[in-house]
């Protein structure tokens, strides 16, 4: 990932568990993505937490001992999922790593899908597509996207950054 990119990535949990069903595993994830905006590691123009995946839109500003900020992401992530696993839902655990080994491919499924996005045409179609998935009929997690409280769509129809790590991407456009 280069520096004033921004990037598309999508990581999903091991065969396909739902391990986001509880607040307190997508608190997580809204943990690690502060930390990238607060270290100033990449500025966050997006996401959704689903069940069993993860959307991120983001710019990457500067990397952390040659580790790209989502990997990092993953990374930690994967060591504070494990513990909580653990404590309250360890058969869930065992079903995604069986060896528990406590690395980053012991609960997220391996490679991580990060694209380089090329213009402020598909940023918006990829935040449109980030907030719609918790709508889809699959899911049905929320009767309007700006209902539902793990996605940067309150941000973008009412103005409203629930977690204050999120940036426009409209900014972007201007640099």
């Amino acid at each position: 990932m280069k520096p004033s990119k921004i990037y598309y990535c999508t990581a999903c949990i091991r065969y396909g568990q739902r391990v986001f069903v509880s607040d307190k595993c997508k608190d997580v994830i809204i943990r690690y993505l502060q930390l990238l905006h607060d270290k100033k590691c990449a500025r966050i123009y997006g996401y959704v937490i689903m069940p069993d995946h993860i959307h991120v839109l983001m710019e990457v500003l500067r990397r952390n001992d040659s580790e790209q900020p989502f990997d990092r992401l993953l990374r930690e992530s994967a060591n504070r999922l494990q513990v909580l696993l653990y404590d309250e839902q360890p058969m869930m655990l065992y079903h995604i790593s069986p060896e528990m080994s406590g690395d980053v491919g012991s609960i997220w499924q391996l490679p991580a899908i990060t694209r380089q996005v090329q213009n402020s045409g598909e940023v918006m179609q990829l935040l449109h597509n980030m907030h719609q998935n918790p709508l889809r009929h699959h899911w049905r997690l929320c009767r309007t996207a700006a209902d539902y409280g793990y996605s940067s769509s309150l941000f973008y129809e009412r103005g409203r950054d629930e977690f204050d790590m999120l940036s426009n991407y409209r900014d972007w456009v201007r640099v």
